[in-house]
């Protein structure tokens, strides 16, 4: 299907699997369609940075990656957002206001490039969109909001309109990612980033068990983001305490036991993740893969840290 979408960042012969995508898979290891989806990822970062009318704060495994070594990080296929918005009607009208910009602009038509908004949910907070984008890889793409299937790729995009603080401390960083190991790949996109300290506390209780207010899951990269923030950040543990301690506040939770359940529940995940290490490796960088043993020391050092915010 011909479209007339293009980046509003890279030119045209980037995206290109043999010339482009092929070396930096050799490089790192993960897969043509990690590398063309993170090109989409950091466009949509870009177009969100040039046309979004307020504030958005970089969070979740994206977010967490721009902070490591680019040969260290994981992959990761979604955008997530704090905002200090908490209308989610006016953040729809907003991201229609990007979708004119970019059709002003010649950088979406009528089915790539624009945000499509999917739904919301006022229990969490979340507002959650998808942006279409063509792909040079055959994939095929099939979405409820769609009659057909068409050549594409999705990029999901989350903003979080629920929290009255949406960072204890940001940072302005240019976006750092594992495909700008290419020299070929200069474009930059700077972009306001939630602190280590934050998305830290954010991963403690992403992996809090507690069922009481439906704390908790388990899952590889929560485990492995927080151990990689812990190795490559001096960490202030003293703002990871304090944002844990609000959190604690809101939900009625003693702060000593959020990062009891997290301590408890990543001693589990450390043991039950290592029968599917093989998976767990394909989404990482060559140089950051693991086996049973150093996955297990990974974990148990970050396990070591964590105890020290129980004062």
């Amino acid at each position: 299907m011909p479209h007339k979408y293009k980046s509003l960042l890279w030119e045209e012969s980037t995206f290109n699997p043999v010339s482009v995508y092929q070396p930096i898979r050799e490089q790192i290891g993960l897969s043509l369609r990690h590398i063309e989806k993170n090109l989409w990822l950091i466009d949509t970062l870009n177009a969100l940075n040039k046309f979004f009318s307020a504030k958005l704060f970089l969070k979740g495994g994206t977010c967490v990656q721009s902070y490591l070594p680019l040969n260290m990080q994981r992959f990761s296929d979604d955008l997530d957002f704090n905002i200090g918005i908490h209308d989610p009607e006016l953040l729809k009208n907003m991201i229609g206001d990007i979708n004119t910009k970019l059709k002003e602009f010649k950088k979406a038509d009528d089915i790539y490039g624009k945000f499509i908004f999917r739904s919301t949910d006022t229990k969490i907070g979340y507002t959650t969109f998808y942006r279409i984008v063509p792909t040079k890889l055959g994939l095929k793409l099939h979405l409820k909001e769609m009659r057909e299937i068409i050549p594409g790729e999705t990029i999901k995009v989350q903003i979080n309109f629920k929290h009255e603080i949406p960072a204890f401390k940001s940072i302005e960083k240019e976006y750092c990612s594992f495909i700008y190991l290419s020299p070929d790949l200069k474009e930059k996109v700077k972009f306001t980033h939630l602190s280590p300290e934050d998305l830290i506390a954010d991963k403690i209780l992403a992996t809090a068990k507690y069922e009481e207010i439906g704390f908790g899951r388990e899952r590889f990269k929560d485990v492995f983001d927080i151990g990689m923030l812990l190795k490559y950040h001096d960490v202030d543990f003293n703002m990871v305490y304090r944002k844990l301690e609000y959190i604690s506040d809101k939900s009625n939770i003693q702060v000593e036991r959020l990062i009891e359940a997290s301590i408890n529940n990543q001693k589990k995940m450390k043991n039950k993740l290592v029968l599917s290490l093989a998976g767990f490796n394909a989404l990482l960088c060559r140089n950051v893969r693991f086996n049973e043993d150093s996955w297990l020391n990974f974990c148990d050092k970050s396990i070591e840290k964590i105890k020290s915010l129980l004062k």
